[in-house]
Order: structure tokens, then C-alpha cells, then sequence
């Protein structure tokens, strides 16, 4: 009635079956393994492959802390892209000249924003936070 199936082709779907099976199963028993917090935030693990995201500090909130609060929101609006403040920092000769000859009281605080400022271009890996036991 039915035509004949060669075996190898039944056991490749079983086999096929079996690891797709066994792959769902394994990225359900950690939902922190794809570390689906952001801004530096800690993944805890709820069990189910499930879990939840510590956004305590962040700035942040949301079940990923991806929406920003309002003040967090407000400081990102108005910080000028790295690009911007490079410019800003190189160029301009004749500020800097008044800032170091004419307003020393001013020139250590402005130097200190400076570097400070320079500091988080930097690029840095990101926190490993996936082996904390809480």
C-alpha cells in the first residue's frame, strides 16, 4: 500500500528529531545562558529556564532593564555622542588657552572632567555574570 522507506532515512528524522529535541530542552533549563540583560545588569536564573533581571542601580527597568527612567532617559538625550566631545576636546585652541592662562581655579576641575570624560570612550568588556550563586 504504502511505498517502502529506505531505513537510513528514518533513522536520520529520529536522530534529527532527537538533537533538535534535546537542543530546546537545554536552552530551557538556563534562560541566563544567551545573557539577556542589559546595561550590566545580573541574570538570575528562576528555574523552568526562566529568570529574572536585577536592574537595582542601572538607571533602568523592564523585564531585560532595556526602558530607561526618566532621568536616565533625560541624561542620555542630552550627552553629546563621543564623536562630539572628541571634537570638542581637540579643537578649539583658544578656549583651552583662556581655561589654562586665565582661570586656574577652573583649570583642575575642567581637566578632571576631561579625563574623566575621555576615560568612558574607552571601550571595556562587558561584566561575565553568569556563574553567581545567590
Amino acid at each position: 500500500m504504502f511505498p517502502a522507506r529506505e531505513p537510513t532515512l528514518l533513522v536520520a528524522s529520529f536522530l534529527l528529531l532527537l538533537v533538535v529535541s534535546t537542543t530546546n530542552a537545554t536552552q530551557a533549563a538556563d534562560g541566563c545562558c544567551s545573557f539577556p540583560c542589559q546595561h550590566r545588569t545580573v541574570c538570575m536564573p528562576s528555574g523552568g529556564g526562566q529568570y529574572t533581571c536585577d536592574c537595582t542601580g542601572s538607571g533602568y527597568y523592564g523585564k531585560n532593564c532595556e526602558i530607561p527612567t526618566y532621568r536616565t532617559w533625560i541624561c542620555e538625550s542630552l550627552r553629546p555622542t563621543p564623536d562630539t566631545l572628541h571634537h570638542l576636546l581637540v579643537n578649539y585652541k583658544w578656549v583651552w588657552d583662556i581655561i589654562n592662562n586665565y582661570l586656574p581655579s577652573v583649570h583642575s576641575w575642567i581637566i578632571t572632567k576631561v579625563y574623566l570624560i575621555r576615560s568612558r570612550m574607552v571601550d571595556s568588556p562587558s561584566v561575565y555574570t553568569s556563574e553567581h550563586d545567590y
